[in-house]
């Protein structure tokens, strides 16, 4: 079986985190490492953890130049949590996670980006819907 990594992305607050815990026997997830970990320690994790699992999820916000170019040795599936500004925007107040609430402004604007790259971006993201 061909090693695959799924990029599982979505804006801050959309729900990766549980949609991993729910869907992947195996995921990294950057805000789930300690707080000096860099993007590029969980990369090396992801890869580590195909050593032990054939399916490993990858959870970033939207995947970086670094990500794509050291993964792409992998099968990658790339999945978006579809999701509106708003929902985000609810779930990041309910869960009150204490790095989001101390720049609420900054997590709000990170957001917009993301959404904007998301409607532009060439990645052949599949879309699922965790909001039903």
């Amino acid at each position: 079986m061909c090693k695959k990594i799924v990029l599982l992305c979505g804006l801050i607050g959309s729900g990766k985190t549980t949609y991993a815990q729910n869907n992947f026997k195996c995921f990294t997830d950057l805000d789930m490492m300690p707080r000096s970990s860099t993007k590029k320690e969980q990369v090396a994790l992801s890869i580590n953890l195909l050593k032990t699992d054939d399916v490993v999820c990858h959870i970033s916000c939207f995947p970086t130049e670094m990500e794509i170019s050291v993964l792409k040795e992998y099968e990658i599936e790339y999945l978006w949590i579809d999701s509106t500004i708003s929902q985000c925007q609810d779930n990041i107040i309910r869960r009150k996670r204490q790095r989001d609430m101390e720049n609420l402004a900054k997590v709000f604007y990170e957001n917009e980006i993301l959404y904007n790259r998301m409607l532009t971006t060439v990645i052949p993201f599949k879309k699922i819907n965790v909001w039903k």
